[in-house]
């Protein structure tokens, strides 16, 4: 892998792939060919955050990880030229907690980017985009947030956990 790190690491629906396209289209950072590959959220996954064995869900949640190994992250990079900034914009980095610690390990001299938007807005555009996708189950906003402060989106991936999400004042001191 190469020293030179750029990680956007959010926060969804906050118009990171708008700045992603933007930094990309510097010729000293290298365009790899998943915008979020989702790698260090998925090997510092645990049960309080991304359970994975809850039957439906698993098989809608899976298919937004698309890089699981050390191997399969590697590959993402190997076409890239000496010195140039390999770039990460996995949004599920800000809201996982051990997200931070494992990229200050890995990673120690990496560039982070941190994208926040309104959190209400977030969490409504969130809550909008899973719905126009097909993927999320509550008929309203309203039912998605009261299903979220029961607890029933416990340890569900972030795109369905939309207060949680919207805590920036919790997230970004991890970077700090």
């Amino acid at each position: 892998m190469g020293e030179r790190r750029i990680f956007l690491v959010g926060a969804m629906k906050a118009g990171t792939t708008t700045l992603h396209d933007y930094l990309v289209q510097h010729p000293n950072i290298f365009q790899q060919s998943i915008k979020e590959p989702q790698y260090v959220s998925w090997v510092t996954r645990n049960e309080k955050y991304f359970n994975y064995d809850e039957g439906d869900f698993k098989k809608k949640a899976i298919s937004v990880i698309p890089v699981r190994d050390d191997t399969g992250y590697e590959v993402l990079y190997s076409q890239a030229q000496s010195g140039q900034y390999l770039i990460d914009s996995s949004v599920f980095n800000l809201p996982h907690p051990p997200a931070a610690d494992y990229i200050k390990e890995k990673f120690p001299d990496a560039i982070i980017l941190i994208l926040v938007r309104d959190m209400t807005k977030r969490a409504f555009s969130s809550y909008s985009f899973q719905k126009s996708k097909g993927a999320e189950w509550a008929k309203t906003f309203e039912k998605a947030i009261e299903e979220e402060l029961d607890g029933l989106r416990d340890g569900y991936i972030y795109p369905w956990r939309n207060l949680f999400c919207s805590k920036y004042s919790q997230q970004i001191p991890r970077y700090m």
